[in-house]
C-alpha cells in the first residue's frame, strides 16, 4: 500500500470509527471527505490502535484483524486482540459491523470510545494530517502504544 493510500485509509479509519461511535469531541473544523466504510474494511485487514480520547488502560496494545468480510452483503467482523496484562494470554472478542444509514456509518457497539487504528507498517510512523484529523474530531489523544508494554504484539496466536 502506498504511503498517500496509507494516509487517507487512517483518516479514514479515524472518521469512520470517531462518526460511528459518536464520541466526536474535538472542535470539529479540518475539511474532510465522507468516507466509504467497506472501502476502509476492504483495505484494512489488519489493524494496531495507536489513540484513544481517555487514559484508562483498556484499550492498550490494541489490534484489530478482519474476519468474515462480504463486501456484497455489507458485513464484516473484526476481532480485537486486548492486552490482557504480564503473563496473561491476550482476551479476543469480535465486533461485528453490517451498513449503517450512510456510507461512513456502520452498525456496531463499542460504546463512547474514539480510537484511531492505522497499518502495522504505519504504527511508528503516522503522517501529522492523521493525527490532527483524530484530534479534531475526537479531542485530546492518549497514546494506546509502548513498545515495552505491548511486545506479545508480533508473537500473539495468529488463529484469533
Amino acid at each position: 500500500m502506498s504511503t498517500s493510500s496509507a494516509l487517507v485509509l487512517a483518516i479514514l479509519a479515524t472518521l469512520l470509527l470517531a462518526a460511528t461511535t459518536e464520541a466526536a469531541r474535538g472542535p470539529n473544523v479540518l475539511q474532510r471527505s465522507v468516507p466509504d466504510a467497506f472501502q476502509i474494511f476492504a483495505n484494512f485487514p489488519y489493524g494496531v490502535a495507536i489513540m484513544d480520547i481517555d487514559n484508562d488502560t483498556i484499550l492498550d496494545c490494541l489490534t484489530a484483524k478482519r474476519k468474515d468480510y462480504d463486501p456484497e452483503a455489507k458485513t464484516v467482523t473484526y476481532i480485537w486482540s486486548l492486552n490482557s496484562g504480564e503473563g496473561n494470554n491476550r482476551f479476543h472478542t469480535a465486533f461485528h459491523h453490517t451498513a449503517g444509514a450512510t456510507p461512513d456509518a456502520t452498525n456496531f457497539t463499542v460504546g463512547k470510545e474514539c480510537v484511531l487504528f492505522v497499518s502495522r507498517e504505519r504504527e511508528n510512523d503516522v503522517p501529522l494530517s492523521c493525527l490532527e484529523q483524530f484530534s479534531d474530531i475526537c479531542g485530546e489523544a492518549i497514546s494506546l502504544r509502548d513498545k515495552h508494554i505491548c511486545v506479545d504484539d508480533d508473537t500473539e496466536d495468529e488463529g484469533y
